[in-house]
């Protein structure tokens, strides 16, 4: 439900600090030249001002072209880049006492093809844990056959 702003209660808005509806304290909270963190209202209370996050610089246009061969490393400057990052998975570690002493192979088989092939590939992959050790191994047939 769309809600009217209509009349007099419309805010007109303001798009730097002096035409805000605030006092602006100087002072000690002037740093070089930048706009203070704290800032008081006409009603007496205190807020904080938001600052953005400088833009990265975009590089010569002969490192953006190198760097638009791979995209490695990661440039923050990059909007393919930034599009495709994605957050990390926590790299969770034990405590010593908590981690396996005793040897665990974990096996299972896994199905893989070619996309222009009908055939399917099957593999013999294994996990070994504490070394965490991968392997894959191409076999002719599952167990069960």
């Amino acid at each position: 439900m769309m809600r009217d702003l209509g009349g007099d209660d419309e805010d007109p808005g303001w798009q730097t600090l002096e035409e805000a509806p605030i006092s602006v304290e100087h002072g000690e909270n002037v740093r070089s030249g930048q706009e203070p963190e704290v800032v008081a209202t006409s009603d007496g209370e205190s807020v904080q001002c938001p600052r953005g996050v400088p833009e990265p610089r975009t590089p010569p246009p002969d490192v953006v072209a190198r760097h638009n061969l791979t995209h490695l490393p990661y440039a923050a400057w990059c909007p393919h880049c930034v599009a495709a990052r994605r957050a990390n998975n926590p790299h969770f570690q034990r405590e010593e006492s908590h981690r396996r002493m005793v040897p665990l192979l974990v096996l299972d088989y896994c199905f893989v093809r070619n996309s222009q092939d009908e055939d399917l590939l099957t593999l013999l992959v294994g996990w070994l844990y504490p070394s965490r050790a991968i392997f894959a191994c191409p076999v002719d047939m599952t167990g069960r056959d």
